[in-house]
């Protein structure tokens, strides 16, 4: 089984800003947000055997949290789960920026990301036992674009910002996975 969560609360996402490939930290709330799912995950009975993660510090230490509480000493760090680089937008406000000049100011192609993304969970969703994949925005979107509430009409990459985004610390299991196999 395949679960996602995205990272804790950062300063970026408390101020509204764009922090994609920006290596910015937890705040208070968000090590707590992470306590918070480590803890749900025990209350819900949920044995996860593999923890993996972006290699951005505040996806690292949401895992780290995480993995403390429910027991999993050993978190993955890989680099296909990183935020989609927004180039230029990084660090700037988010609160009126259209989806397609999310796109168009992008320093990465959306479709190279969905298909790093995508590769990345189909390879995880072969493993065997439960994995947890915390990551990013970006990355929970692209992954639940390819699942059943999207699945009238073809995924387009160029369209990740129309997807709606996962909470902050919110543990989503991607059980609707199984069986096979995201598109890139």
């Amino acid at each position: 089984m395949l679960f996602f969560m995205r990272h804790g609360e950062t300063p970026s996402n408390l101020n509204g800003l764009f922090s994609g490939r920006t290596d910015v930290p937890l705040t208070e709330r968000g090590i707590q947000q992470a306590r918070n799912a480590g803890g749900w995950l025990l209350r819900q009975g949920i044995s996860v055997d593999l923890i993996t993660a972006s290699t951005l510090r505040r996806a690292q230490h949401t895992a780290e949290i995480v993995g403390e509480i429910i027991d999993v000493r050993e978190v993955i760090f890989d680099e296909r789960l990183l935020e989609f680089d927004l180039g230029d937008l990084e660090g700037k406000p988010a609160k009126g920026v259209p989806a397609s000049q999310r796109i168009a100011m992008a320093a990465e192609d959306p479709g190279d990301f969905h298909s790093r993304v995508t590769k990345a969970v189909g390879e995880y969703q072969q493993l065997p036992g439960s994995t947890l994949l915390v990551a990013h925005d970006a990355v929970g979107r692209a992954i639940r674009a390819t699942g059943p509430e999207y699945s009238d009409a073809p995924y387009d990459p160029s369209q990740l910002y129309e997807v709606e985004k996962y909470p902050n610390a919110w543990v989503v299991p991607l059980d609707w996975l199984s069986g096979t196999t995201p598109t890139a």
